[in-house]
């Protein structure tokens, strides 16, 4: 399937179950079903988003943009936090003010409207496990971290969904509870999302700031570039991660009586060696220094 396929089935699943969420949950009166509705209306803002990001990094490279386009999918996965963060302290106001005013809605105990409810929620497991593994599939194509993340996301989704399933099934049984119920259900989802929001700012934050890989990465680098056996020693790499696509600046250090055609040689080798097993690796540029220096 394309990815352009999966994104659209993405966008229209998500508006449908945005709308019936929102809508049945607004008629029930549940809070928890109008924070879940609200959380999938975020999720269409992340499609939208990975549709921009994955046509503009699929732009080559050019004198403008020496290092190509994908630093977009950092940018789009900013953007999402803070819409995710946004989403969050909307329904935390609307909420609280229902609680404080005593205006509750109270969830009516018509087992049309229970169902109704009861339906919104647990549709949305097998449709977004679906969706978790066509998405999965275009990301693993694109090698894209947005499209990466936004897969995950939807995995995620079904935990909130079975939140609000239980909090709307045991206010429907348990009447007297409800109440506190449907709140501590709509808590769980707005920490749960606030987390998810939290984690895209600061992975986007880090990565437009060019923070370091993990040292794991840094020492696999290294390692690698030392299969070579003309290679004596290889300074600490310095890394670019641009979408999920790495960029690697090396130091390494060579026999100082060899050729420049040899040393020529064995920098291609250790680029070409590296490239091949880290496919995320995009591009490694190699100085050479004579052992010693």
């Amino acid at each position: 399937m394309t990815t352009k396929k999966t994104l659209t089935i993405s966008i229209l699943s998500n508006i449908l179950l945005a709308a019936g969420k929102i809508i049945t949950g607004l008629i029930g009166g549940s809070i928890v079903l109008t924070s879940d509705g609200f959380h999938s209306l975020a999720d269409l803002s992340t499609d939208l988003i990975c549709v921009i990001a994955v046509l503009f990094s699929r732009k080559p490279k050019d004198q403008s943009h020496p290092y190509g386009h994908k630093r977009i999918e950092d940018i789009g996965s900013l953007i999402l936090g803070l819409i995710l963060l946004a989403s969050v302290v909307g329904i935390i106001i609307e909420a609280a003010g229902k609680i404080v005013n005593q205006e509750h809605l109270v969830i009516h105990q018509n087992l049309t409207i229970f169902l109704l409810m009861l339906f919104w929620a647990l549709i949305t497991l097998p449709l977004k496990e679906y969706l978790f593994r066509i998405s999965i599939k275009s990301a693993e194509l694109e090698n894209s971290i947005s499209l990466k993340a936004n897969a995950w996301h939807h995995r995620s989704d079904a935990m909130t969904s079975l939140v609000a399933a239980v909090a709307i099934s045991v206010g429907f049984f348990m009447p007297s509870v409800k109440i506190i119920i449907d709140v501590i259900g709509a808590v769980i989802i707005l920490i749960y999302v606030g987390k998810i929001g939290v984690d895209f700012v600061i992975h986007s934050v880090n990565a437009l700031m060019d923070r370091s890989p993990s040292p794991e990465f840094l020492n696999k680098i290294t390692s690698t570039a030392k299969d070579i056996t003309e290679v004596k020693s290889v300074s600490k790499p310095q890394v670019r991660n641009l979408g999920g696509e790495y960029w690697i600046d090396l130091k390494i250090q060579l026999d100082g009586d060899i050729s420049l055609n040899k040393a020529h040689q064995i920098t291609h080798q250790v680029r070409e060696h590296i490239m091949k097993k880290m496919p995320q690796v995009v591009e490694v540029m190699i100085h050479t220094e004579p052992e010693g220096q």
